[in-house]
């Protein structure tokens, strides 16, 4: 009988430097009463009702490794996906003001008076400005996707070395 051990390692992410300035944490999207309760892992409630017994109880230190992995990466990912949340809502609200221009543009263009071409010129640079203000987020979207990349990787194996470290310990115990 083979044993294969998977080592998901995934902690928080430490480094995320993202922009230049902080927001606040937004609230939840619902209160804790409306949303289903997730079970912190797939097998989390057969572990609550079947006690360890003998050699078998030093595995419980490569669960509790287990566990803490999931639930780290998870904390990760949410933060992560903040992150990326509030460039991608920057980038949405730039484009709303794009397209909100354009059409005004587009109205302007019919209109032909002298007053709405000095309108036009105006919105019109707007636009190229915030095209640039645009193109700069995506671009910090993309080197924090690639940062966050990165980042997994090294939160993998440190994950991996600890729950590597919990299974020597506890095939030590049972020795």
């Amino acid at each position: 009988m083979k044993t294969i051990l998977i080592a998901v390692a995934l902690m928080p992410f430490a480094g995320l430097a993202l922009a230049q300035e902080e927001k606040p944490a937004a609230p939840a999207a619902a209160p804790a009463a409306e949303q289903p309760k997730e079970k912190p892992c797939p097998s989390c409630e057969a572990d609550s009702k079947a006690a360890l017994v003998g050699c078998v109880q030093n595995l419980q230190a490569v669960t509790d490794a287990y566990k803490a992995a999931y639930e780290g990466f998870k904390k990760w990912t949410e933060e992560s996906s903040a992150h990326v949340s509030d460039l991608q809502a920057k980038s949405d609200e730039m484009r709303k003001k794009i397209q909100e221009n354009e059409a005004s543009i587009t109205q302007l263009k019919l209109d032909g008076s002298k007053a709405a071409k000095a309108k036009l010129k105006e919105l019109e640079k707007e636009n190229k400005g915030l095209w640039k203000v645009n193109e700069g987020i995506e671009k910090q979207k993309k080197a924090l996707c690639g940062e966050i990349s990165k980042a997994t990787a090294l939160k993998v194996k440190e994950f991996g070395r600890t729950i590597g470290e919990s299974l020597s310990s506890a095939q030590a115990g049972m020795k």
